[in-house]
């Protein structure tokens, strides 16, 4: 070796840098990587949001379920509403079956029977829920049946004795 010289296969070469070959393909591939991992973190990203638009939704879906059951037992069908600062639904109700003046329902409330006259029906409920965060909306829509009862304020009269309760009086 002399004078920072190499004999590298029969061929001189200067030992002492790069050819400007050896660093345009450094740069090409330090480049590609670099893209590689912008599109890796910015579908994370996306993911990300994604997954916290449907937590966020999963969280408030049984709360608003609970609004549209109160709206449709005031014969409601369609509505409205809002869920904390980021969340907004809109519902419909479709009524697919019913069954007029029922003499019984089971309550919620009280967790025995009430008697009366009732009107039953079987509602296809589609909720649009909306989540906007960061200036980005997701949207899940959602369809569930919902079985709504109605006090019958204006009752037929049937030619059947309502059912006796468990002290023997009618209601």
């Amino acid at each position: 070796m002399a004078c920072g010289k190499m004999m590298l296969s029969g061929v001189l070469r200067d030992s002492r840098g790069f050819t400007l070959i050896e660093v345009i393909i450094a740069a090409v591939i330090l480049f590609a990587a670099l893209v590689i991992g912008a599109v890796a973190h910015r579908a994370s990203v996306r993911v990300i949001d994604k997954s916290a638009a449907v937590i966020a939704a999963s969280d408030a879906l049984p709360s608003i379920v609970e609004n549209i059951k109160a709206d449709l037992s005031n014969h409601e069908n369609k509505g409205s509403g809002h869920y904390g600062p980021n969340i907004t639904y809109e519902w419909s109700a479709v009524e697919t079956k019913s069954s007029p003046d029922i003499l019984s329902e089971f309550s919620e409330t009280t967790g025995g029977m009430e008697y009366g006259r009732f009107d039953v029906a079987m509602k296809t409920v589609t909720v649009k829920l909306t989540r906007t965060s960061n200036g980005k909306e997701h949207v899940f829509p959602y369809e569930y049946q919902e079985l709504a009862c109605f006090q019958n304020t204006q009752a037929v009269q049937l030619n059947r004795p309502l059912p006796q309760m468990m002290n023997g009086a009618s209601p």
